[in-house]
Order: structure tokens, then sequence, then C-alpha cells
């Protein structure tokens, strides 16, 4: 399957699956480091991977402390590209891109509420910018959009917010 057309791969190139050695050991195959230094719980990154012309959407990769990336190849998979440990494969990892990127994107969602635009205009400079440090220092995506709803809902209640 082709990839989405916005879709910009991150990693493009054929490697070798390799097996790590003992009972139970993993197929997997080393992928150079693509420049993504975001720290993450246990170094997992989410990713869209196509292998073989086969996409799989919302996947782990694991870095290494080497700086390159560990990504497992589940037997399914490998029966699906009729692959197995040694042979070659075509990979190109995508990025999923982030919920909330930037602060444009806070205000995007604001414009879609008239009167929380209204209100968040009001606010002074360092409220507006400890709000926004806030949405964004999130660990998680959901978790920065729930923190923005939290916010749109308090831009909508006259009684929450300070200085307002």
């Amino acid at each position: 399957m082709a990839t989405k057309k916005k879709d910009v791969a991150v990693v493009d190139g054929k490697f070798r699956m390799v097996k790590y050695p003992g009972k139970g050991g993993w197929t997997y195959v080393t992928v150079p480091d693509f420049g993504d230094n975001k720290k993450t719980h246990f170094a997992l990154h989410r990713i869209n991977l196509v292998i073989d012309g086969l996409r799989i959407e919302n996947t782990s990769i694991w870095k290494t402390k080497k700086g390159d990336y560990f990504l497992p190849i589940k037997a399914e998979i490998r029966k699906k590209i009729s692959k197995q440990e040694g042979d070659t494969v075509h990979i190109q990892l995508f990025k999923i891109p982030e919920v909330l990127q930037s602060p444009d994107e806070i205000m995007e969602c604001l414009k879609e509420e008239p009167a929380a635009l209204k209100r968040w205009n009001s606010l002074p400079l360092n409220e507006k910018t400890e709000l926004i440090h806030w949405i964004m220092s999130a660990s998680k995506e959901q978790e920065k959009v729930n923190r923005l709803a939290d916010v749109i809902n308090d831009l909508l209640d006259p009684r929450k917010l300070k200085n307002t």
C-alpha cells in the first residue's frame, strides 16, 4: 500500500533482518538514527512503518544506547511479507505527527470557540505564556489535548482563570 502524499520518510532503505540468539529471540532490524532526540519513556518512539510495501500504523521502535533504533519484526508481519531471518527488507519509517506541535495550533483550537478566544485575548501576556507552557509541557499527546480542552473550558467559564 502506498503512503499518504504528505508523509515524508525519516528512514528509507534496505535492512537485513537479524534474530536475537536464544530460544524466543526476537527478529529485528537495526535502523540508523533519524534525529528524533525527544526523550520518551524507555526510549520508545511511536512511528508508522512501511516494510516491503506493507503499511503498519502506530507501532513502536526503541532507541538503543548506541544511538540507532531497534525495530522488532513480528512473525505475523514476516509471514505477510514472506520474509525471515537473514532476508533483506525495504523499510520506510514515518514520524507520527504530534497533535499539538506549536502555539499556532492552540490558537486554531481557540478560534473554534469565539467566546474563549475573546477571553484569551484579554489575558495578560504572562498568563498566556504560562498556559501555553503548561499545555505544551505535557509528556503525552493525549495529555496535551486534555490540557487544551481544560483551558478552553476555563475560558468559557467566567468564574475560572485569574486576571480576567
